[in-house]
């Protein structure tokens, strides 16, 4: 038996609220994650995709780069840390410079689920983008891309930190 949609295919608005462009990009992301929840139910939190993603390209960085790197709260960072750590996906040892500090960095097992993931994205990503021209994917990330930097900008994010 064939279950029905995650979500209503045109979601309800309440009484006098006019559809948006950040209403329709809420609604797009919400459906992006169930379908990589649907597909890659390890890389489903997104605290868990952002410091995967990162240690990728960036390993052996302390907790307070990668609060720094995710924008995640150092409560979230400190747990999702200690999850991933059980799972066997990072370890942590003690900076050699500075015994306060700990250092984090990605096993092979974590790389062969970034890998994964990475694989995952790309597919959906050619599900999201069936249809759309080339000229109309430049269009649409000029216009992403300002609503982001006007998101940043308003929460006093400068740069790509």
């Amino acid at each position: 038996m064939k279950k029905g949609p995650l979500f209503p295919i045109k979601p309800a608005l309440p009484e006098g609220v006019k559809e948006s462009p950040p209403m329709l990009i809420n609604e797009i992301s919400h459906l992006c994650r169930a379908k990589m929840r649907a597909v890659n139910s390890q890389m489903s939190q997104e605290s868990t995709r952002l410091i995967i993603t990162r240690l990728a390209r960036k390993d052996g960085v302390t907790q307070l780069d990668l609060v720094k790197l995710t924008h995640l709260k150092p409560p979230t960072v400190s747990v999702t840390l200690g999850r991933l750590e059980k799972l066997g996906y990072i370890t942590q040892a003690p900076d050699q410079g500075d015994q306060r500090a700990v250092r984090v960095y990605l096993t092979e097992k974590g790389r062969e689920l970034d890998r994964t993931t990475l694989e995952r994205i790309r597919e959906i990503d050619e599900i999201l983008m069936k249809g759309i021209t080339p000229d109309e994917s430049l269009q649409l990330m000029a216009l992403l891309n300002k609503i982001r930097h006007n998101i940043l900008q308003d929460l006093g994010i400068t740069g790509e930190e």
